[in-house]
């Protein structure tokens, strides 16, 4: 529903575009109009002199006269008030493709026309100015004058006198909107360019080709044309020219509104009748090399008038949800029958008074304009949402990439784990093993034969405890107990259980009570001095040190694990933490390479943290937990 209401807003937005500035010039042209009354007569034998004109009776019209497509001569008769400050105005007549223009004053006694129109260089025109024009002069405060036109294009006009002072000021507000909207469709056309050639979109380039023949349309309604090229060609070839730009632009209309359709999987039926108009556009063009204009001219307002219902009832059949290419849409059906349906509105507000089927007012003296501005709107807006998906899209890739790169990263280092696993369980059984396959295989079995087969059991039993550890560790799955305990008395029990409790000295609080799990204590612990005995210095003293402390406002104790470097050496800092890590001279003593790593993540649970702080010749582990462990 937002795509919808953002749809309708925009376009409204385009049309007021149009419509504001006209109207609020309107409003200021009316108190400068010096016309007090206009009246006309249709010649349709295209024979009548000045003369034969004067002899009939006129009529009145208000506003724009619009007598549609006519071969006819239409004279018009202005009743002009002259101005407090001056003698002379200026007749302004619009639109600029009037072909002739013929200006009778009853005043002039050889009934002389001067003439004006897209079929006279801009260079001989009386008042210079985007529009056609005349310098009359009034002798009397009323005076009449009379306009006889002729056009092969439809006849429309609208017809004012104003002071020459009057009319520069009106000309330079016409000529500011009107290079505004220029400017705009210059700068949508940047912007479709760059989106076309980022996005490679079909939809986007041919939307690039139909806002070009929209500039130039444009270009040559406003009058532009006439003016730049006064002096590179004829009155004629610009008319030719900008008859050939109206085409152009009605067929590449037609082909932006087939594709558009297409893109939304539109009925056939309704994709195919615009498909077969558009292929009889080269007919129309060839009347118009056959000196035909006014028949390819119709024919083409005909085309613009009827096509918009027709887009409209293709619109209402496109189905909800994804085409069958599977591509995204840029519209949904709402959006698109709004779309088609202001577009309807806007041509049929420009069509109908070139037909002279209905009144004109000012909005028709812009007519083909005005659905630009509705194209420009949506097209724009939507092709600014399609970048913003695809820069989303790119982003979603992108990130999905990443997802994917972690994830191959993952399981490649899951797999070099799970095959240093299986390299230190193949190195670190293969010698107990080897021990109790000796003491099986004897007939008569030492004593200290079955002392070193128990002891192989043991270290065997001890890998395969530290590898489940390990893996309730990585999997989250140890349950903690808080209880309460008397830390002094269970490090005593330790190490009295330990290899060799003589060489583990315990230094600090004589009783320290505090709540903590302790079956994860104890591993803990034991890993601690285990390590310790196994890899330290043999002749040396294993001290544990207790004492209080306290973390970010939180009490608990601080447990010093230290001994001399044995033979192994020192443990590498970087790594003393990582699974499976073993010193160099560390692999002459059977171990899983897991206790340290099992110390800090038990420790971790249980709120604490171990850290490696060496000294010269000292290996020491500092382990704090917190009096009441984290659960």
């Amino acid at each position: 529903m937002t795509q919808v209401k953002k749809t309708f807003w925009l376009s409204l937005f385009g049309l007021l575009i149009i419509l504001v500035p006209g109207l609020l010039l309107q409003l200021r042209i009316h108190g400068m109009e010096h016309v007090i009354e206009r009246a006309y007569l249709e010649d349709s034998t295209r024979v009548l002199s000045f003369a034969d004109i004067q002899k009939k009776i006129p009529i009145p019209y208000e506003g724009i006269l619009g007598k549609g497509f006519s071969s006819s001569h239409h004279w018009i008769r202005l009743t002009l008030r002259r101005a407090a400050t001056t003698e002379d105005l200026i007749l302004r007549i619009r639109p600029q493709y009037l072909d002739e223009i013929q200006l009778y004053t009853p005043e002039d006694p050889s009934h002389t026309p001067r003439i004006s129109g897209d079929r006279v260089a801009w260079n001989d025109a009386e008042f210079r100015s985007l529009n056609h024009t005349f310098s009359v002069h009034l002798s009397e405060p009323v005076q009449i004058v009379w306009l006889r036109v002729s056009s092969t294009s439809t006849i429309l006009m609208d017809i004012n006198a104003f002071t020459p002072s009057n009319l520069r000021h009106i000309e330079r507000s016409s000529e500011f909107f009107s290079n505004v909207y220029i400017g705009i469709m210059l700068c949508a056309l940047l912007f479709a360019v760059f989106v076309a050639m980022g996005q490679c979109e079909p939809v986007a380039w041919v939307f690039v080709a139909l806002q070009l023949s929209s500039i130039c349309l444009a270009l040559s309604m406003l009058g532009h044309l006439r003016l730049w090229f006064a002096r590179a060609a004829t009155p004629e070839a610009l008319g030719m020219l900008g008859e050939h730009i109206a085409l152009t632009n009605a067929v590449v209309s037609l082909i932006f509104y087939a594709v558009l359709l297409k893109l939304h999987d539109a009925p056939r039926w309704g994709v195919r009748i615009i498909t077969v108009v558009i292929a009889a556009y080269p007919v129309l063009f060839g009347l118009l090399w056959l000196d035909q204009t006014r028949i390819a001219i119709n024919v083409n307002v005909l085309v613009l008038l009827v096509s918009p219902p027709t887009l409209l009832l293709t619109a209402f059949g496109v189905r909800p949800g994804i085409p069958r290419d599977g591509e995204s849409r840029f519209l949904s059906r709402s959006s698109l029958m709004i779309f088609f349906g202001l577009l309807t509105v806007a041509l049929s507000l420009s069509s109908l008074p070139m037909l002279g089927v209905m009144p004109a007012r000012e909005i028709s003296l812009h007519n083909l304009l005005l659905p630009t501005v509705i194209n420009d709107l949506m097209m724009l807006s939507l092709l600014f949402r399609r970048s913003q998906d695809k820069a989303r899209a790119e982003l979603s890739k992108a990130e999905n990439m990443k997802l994917v790169e972690y994830e191959l990263a993952f399981q490649t280092r899951k797999t070099q784990e799970q095959s240093r696993f299986m390299t230190m369980l193949t190195h670190e059984l293969k010698t107990p093993l080897s021990i109790v396959r000796i003491a099986m295989s004897a007939r008569h079995q030492s004593p200290d034969l079955q002392v070193r087969a128990q002891h192989a059991i043991l270290d065997m039993n001890a890998v395969i405890d530290r590898c489940i550890q390990m893996m309730q560790v990585e999997a989250g799955a140890s349950s903690v107990e808080l209880v309460e305990l008397d830390l002094l008395q269970l490090l005593t029990e330790l190490k009295d259980g330990s290899e060799q409790p003589t060489r583990v000295h315990i230094d600090g609080a004589s009783h320290l009570d505090f709540r903590s799990d302790p079956g994860l204590c104890s591993i803990i612990f034991r890993n601690f001095i285990s390590n310790a005995l196994k890899y330290g210095a043999p002749d040396e003293a294993v001290v544990i040190a207790i004492a209080q402390q306290s973390r970010d406002n939180q009490m608990g104790v601080l447990i010093e694990f230290r001994n001399h470097v044995g033979p192994v050496g020192m443990p590498d800092p970087k790594r003393v933490f990582e699974k499976f890590y073993r010193g160099v001279g560390a692999h002459r003593t059977i171990g899983a390479g897991l206790g340290l790593f099992l110390a800090r993540g038990l420790a971790r649970e249980l709120g604490g943290d171990v850290t490696f702080n060496p000294g010269i010749g000292v290996v020491r582990f500092d382990l704090w937990l917190p009096g009441n462990a984290a659960g």
